[in-house]
């Protein structure tokens, strides 16, 4: 179940930081990191059954992430639209951030819950259709797991106060941040919200990194986007065993 922090006009030489732990399926097909054949304008992962994607940039500097909203006590739809491709589209539209979003809030419960957050060099706005609001980010750092924008889940908690601690050193280290997300800390059961899961999986989806042989971790991307308008994006994604199957690195200037 993914995880989002966000460090956004913070630091002194990125205006975004952003470190993204992708929990899903391991027998899921899904291309690593890399321009996308068809629009060579879009870097990101590639979910192969949806064809969108959790995270993805394009060189004209739109940017847009989503995450699962959790709760089976909710009815899941099982004729819904995949939700990657709200990211997908975004990256592809001309419309601006705020068109975009108020056309998907119009539609929003055509979906399984979701958390979107896209946007462009100039600002990110989030929009839940839980929560059906379409709301601009402001500066600080932010984390999504599988609830609402900041909801104190332990695992967005701590995840914020660490990538606080690690970029309050101006020289900080990409791999700094990659430990944050490869943090396997199980929280304690006092802490753990109750969304219609056993409580044994509870625990193991209370981790950063999600190590299970059918469910887990299956990538962690980090993207520093700089106030010159410089991108590097990292990836590394892992089998059921934690072991890193690709190590991407690559690096754009947006327009």
């Amino acid at each position: 179940m993914c995880l989002i922090i966000i460090a956004y006009q913070t630091h002194p030489k990125y205006k975004a930081i952003i470190a993204f732990n992708r929990d899903e399926l391991h027998k899921r097909p899904t291309l690593p990191l890399n321009f996308w054949d068809e629009t060579p304008s879009i870097l990101g992962g590639r979910d192969l059954i949806g064809k969108g994607s959790w995270f993805a940039i394009s060189s004209n500097g739109r940017i847009g992430f989503i995450t699962n909203y959790r709760d089976f006590n909710i009815p899941q739809k099982t004729n819904a639209p995949s939700r990657g491709l709200l990211v997908s589209n975004f990256l592809k539209s001309e419309n601006s951030t705020q068109h975009y979003l108020e056309t998907i809030k119009r539609n929003g419960a055509d979906y399984n819950g979701f958390n979107l957050v896209v946007g462009d060099l100039n600002q990110i706005s989030y929009y839940s259709n839980l929560e059906n609001e379409v709301k601009k980010i402001p500066a600080g750092i932010h984390a999504i797991s599988n609830h609402l924008l900041n909801t104190p889940w332990p695992k967005v908690v701590d995840s914020k106060k660490m990538l606080k601690e690690v970029i309050s050193n101006d020289s900080f280290k990409v791999e700094d941040i990659f430990s944050i997300l490869a943090n396997q800390e199980i929280k304690p059961d006092s802490l753990l919200p109750q969304t219609g899961l056993t409580l044994e999986l509870e625990r193991k989806v209370s981790s950063n990194f999600i190590l299970d042989k059918t469910y887990g971790t299956r990538s962690s991307s980090i993207v520093l986007i700089d106030y010159n308008n410089k991108v590097d994006f990292h990836e590394r994604t892992f089998d059921s065993k934690a072991n890193v199957t690709h190590n991407k690195h690559k690096t754009i200037v947006l327009d």
